[in-house]
Formats: C-alpha cells, structure tokens, sequence
C-alpha cells in the first residue's frame, strides 16, 4: 500500500500562487491520489489569501478560486480533534509552532510522509530525530522519492 503524502499550507500555496517553488510543487499533483491534510490547511490557506487580497496581489474572485482548487486537488482532509495532545508534546519536544506539528501529528499517525516548503521545520525535526519523515519542496529528488515510497 501506497505512503499517505501529508500536504502543508505551503505547499498548497504553490500549486495556485507563483512563488518560489511553484514548479516543483506543482509537479506532485499527479500523486493526489495520496494526497492528505489536517482540517486546520484550508484555514491556514484562507488566511494567506485573504492578506493577499487585502494587499490587492490577488482578486477575491481569484482568492475562491484558488481554494476551490486546492480542495480539489487534496484526496483527503482528516479531523485533528484527537491528535490535539500529540500535537502539544511534538510543539513542546520541537519548541515550534503548534499548527505546523499538527502536519508533523498526521504523518505520524497515518505513517505518511510531510511534504513542506518550512526550512526551519524540517531542520527541527532533523535534529530531533524523530521517527516522522518529513521533505522538503526544495528537495529536487523529492518527486522520486516520493513515487518510490509507493
């Protein structure tokens, strides 16, 4: 069986957003069948389209456009109600932010791997050690990787 692909705001942003790395963001969607996200994405990804509507760098119609998209394109969007204590002790553990170790949690729980575009993250979780794998957008062997965890 197919490793479930945790997907972070920050890379979600980049299938509909050009940023650095969009391309490469872009070339996983052939893998959305394996696609999933914790609940708290789709605010995070609100939240950043709506700065940048307020900074007028997009339209609204654009903005709804864009989520709608994204929510298309995530197989999956799992519930974070029980994994609210895993997430305090890998904040605490990681001494990072809690939304972000949610992504870490269910991962974790799903056995899956967390692709993200946060540098700091991923370098925390490197030297923690922790048992969660987690790959970076920049990784230019990530699309191998991931097609070889299948």
């Amino acid at each position: 069986m197919s490793r479930p692909i945790v997907i972070d705001a920050s890379v979600a942003l980049k299938w509909v957003i050009d940023e650095a790395h969009h391309l490469d963001a872009r070339r996983l969607v052939p893998l959305a069948s394996r696609f999933t996200a914790p609940e708290i994405m789709l605010a995070e990804v609100a939240n950043v389209l709506r700065k940048k509507v307020r900074r007028r760098e997009l339209e609204q119609l654009q903005a709804g456009v864009a989520i709608h998209g994204i929510r298309k394109v995530i197989q999956s969007i799992e519930p974070t109600v029980n994994s609210a204590g895993r997430v305090l002790e890998l904040a605490i553990e990681l001494d990072h932010h809690a939304y972000d170790c949610v992504y870490l949690a269910l991962a974790e729980r799903l056995g899956g791997v967390l692709v993200t575009a946060d540098r700091v993250l991923v370098g925390k979780l490197h030297r923690a050690r922790l048992a969660i794998d987690v790959w970076s957008i920049d990784d230019p062997d990530l699309l191998a990787r991931l097609t070889a965890v299948a």
